[in-house]
């Protein structure tokens, strides 16, 4: 809801690209979730990311004491958990930290894993570490673009490639 954050340009895609639900605090209610399955239904829309951002007056005032990460991490859950959503494995959340003007992905608790992974990276069929945010995930695909896979997905990609860009500025403003 604040209206100081432009989530297309935080997410690197450009206005149009995406549906935008804003509410104060990011919270999970009916209008959002019957908003995001018109959307997933009627446009097919298959992504959905929670976009949370640090100091946050909304999330306060809704929930004092939650820290941003916590209510990102439920806000997820929640949505899926929802059965009205027909696409609910291609949502994630982030948070954007105000005071660095950078994406951050919360850590998850950790929770013992069902099998343990193969130690190579690069084997099908198991889970390979994010380049940005660190967090394991299963390359999806087939063949070798599977295997290549560096990002968890479309935020992380986009945030390292935001940053690779401001790394390359130099002082006078212009990119080598």
């Amino acid at each position: 809801m604040d209206t100081r954050l432009d989530p297309e340009e935080i997410l690197g895609y450009a206005p149009g690209d995406v549906h935008v639900i804003r509410n104060a605090g990011g919270a999970i209610t009916e209008d959002v979730l019957d908003s995001l399955a018109v959307s997933q239904r009627e446009t097919g829309t298959r992504a959905v990311v929670v976009l949370h951002h640090t100091d946050c007056a909304g999330m306060a005032a809704r929930r004092p004491g939650v820290p941003a990460d916590s209510a990102l991490h439920e806000a997820v859950d929640a949505l899926r958990s929802d059965p009205r959503l027909p696409h609910r494995a291609s949502i994630s959340g982030a948070l954007y930290d105000t005071a660095r003007g950078a994406l951050v992905h919360p850590p998850r608790e950790r929770r013992p894993e069902s099998r343990a992974p193969s130690t190579h990276p690069r084997v099908p069929g198991t889970l390979q570490r994010c380049d940005w945010c660190e967090r394991r995930f299963a390359p999806t695909g087939r063949g070798r673009l599977a295997l290549r896979r560096r990002y968890c997905g479309d935020i992380c990609r986009s945030a390292a490639r935001r940053a690779a860009r401001t790394t390359r500025r130099r002082p006078g403003g212009v990119v080598p």
